[in-house]
């Protein structure tokens, strides 16, 4: 995990996607942020988690953190980077040369916001391990197969109507 950017892939159930966004939303709100979750058109997910206000985004006190969650071909890969405002990097500059007490906020919210990936991250694990991947096999050849499989990889056989979990 990284300072204010982490992405994850887990070997999870696409279907886990929902309950991992759901997850990560309930989590922050009980904490206070203000969060908003889209579907994307690839199944997947954005939540965008923010607290503060105008005047706050203005001093560069906003928090900002973009998460998304996207199905990949293994599972499920978790994507958590503060945004601009999180970042601060505009606000900083001007109040180095403003205010140095503004300049200590401005350092704690920094500090606060290091850990909000890694938090996402671990709330997305613990859901992936309760919806491991569902095995699949072709009821032609046997060969497993992904859960979201339309055509076998081994004989090509259409699987849309007869894919056996």
């Amino acid at each position: 995990m990284g300072t204010f950017h982490s992405t994850a892939i887990f070997q999870s159930d696409h279907s886990a996607m929902s309950i991992m966004a759901d997850a990560i939303a309930l989590d922050f709100q009980k904490s206070g942020y203000k969060v908003k979750k889209d579907s994307t058109v690839t199944g997947g997910y954005v939540v965008s988690i923010t607290k503060g206000n105008i005047f706050s985004a203005v001093l560069g006190l906003q928090t900002a953190l973009k998460v998304t969650i996207k199905p990949t071909n293994t599972g499920i890969s978790v994507d958590a980077g503060v945004g601009l405002f999180g970042l601060q990097v505009i606000p900083t500059i001007i109040t180095f040369y403003l205010a140095f007490p503004v300049i200590i906020t401005q350092v704690w919210g920094l500090i606060r916001q290091a850990g909000m990936d890694d938090r996402v991250i671990e709330i997305a694990r613990e859901i992936a391990k309760k919806n491991p991947v569902r095995k699949s096999y072709c009821p032609h050849c046997g060969t497993q197969v992904p859960s979201t499989a339309i055509v076998c990889p081994q004989c090509h056989h259409d699987l849309s109507y007869s894919c056996a979990s």
